[in-house]
């Protein structure tokens, strides 16, 4: 084996092993703020209101979360990358956002509350560390009914003929592939890595697979 090859099965597996103390950790940070608010955070927070076209309670959610999760500040990123590396950008869309505060251990995180759900997103190395990319090192998140921290997975891969006049085309079928050039290609990776299954090959072990 390659020097270059050494190289990157040892970068690899440093990020699997990140991946798994921040799930740990988040996870442990959203069972400190159901305790907290003493009632189910979605029952509680995910309450859209039609008359501001908004969610009444996002910003109280994410000062909750974010002091159980212990953020020590703001943060901001030169650029992220999807999972293939065929997009970057600075300004992260609402469904696919860029981490937003940084925590004491050195975790990127960001909470929002869209589409009727609590979603959290992961940078398990912080906006410092490469490669700050969507599915090697950042990872979406989303609070079921029961408050359990859930793992985003892909649902279907699309074509870029099927997309042509899709209004979500950036995000549809929550990609996770290799075959994918859209912008929010990653947001559907945390359940692959969860379970360590190439989302391309399930021969293969998630990390092995992760495309340069």
């Amino acid at each position: 084996m390659t020097m270059p090859s050494l190289i990157s099965n040892y970068q690899k597996k440093v990020l699997e092993n990140q991946f798994k103390k921040s799930y740990s950790t988040i996870s442990q940070a959203v069972q400190f703020t159901v305790l907290e608010s003493g009632e189910g955070l979605n029952n509680q927070f995910n309450n859209f209101d039609k008359t501001i076209n908004g969610y009444t309670e996002a910003v109280a959610f994410k000062q909750l979360f974010y002091k159980n999760a212990n953020v020590i500040g703001d943060i901001e990123y030169d650029k992220v990358q999807n999972y293939n590396g065929t997009q970057s950008y600075k300004t992260g869309g609402v469904d696919y956002p860029i981490p937003e505060k940084l925590m004491k251990d050195g975790t990127a995180v960001s909470a929002t509350i869209t589409n009727y759900k609590i979603y959290i997103v992961v940078d398990i190395n912080g906006p410092k560390k490469r490669p700050n990319k969507y599915g090697h090192d950042i990872f979406k998140f989303y609070l079921d009914n029961r408050d359990a921290l859930v793992p985003g997975k892909m649902s279907k891969i699309y074509t870029e003929d099927e997309l042509k006049d899709e209004y979500w085309a950036d995000i549809l079928g929550e990609p996770c592939t290799i075959k994918s050039k859209q912008k929010g290609n990653g947001i559907g990776c945390a359940y692959y890595a969860f379970n360590d299954i190439c989302p391309d090959d399930e021969t293969k072990g998630y990390w092995e697979c992760l495309p340069n």
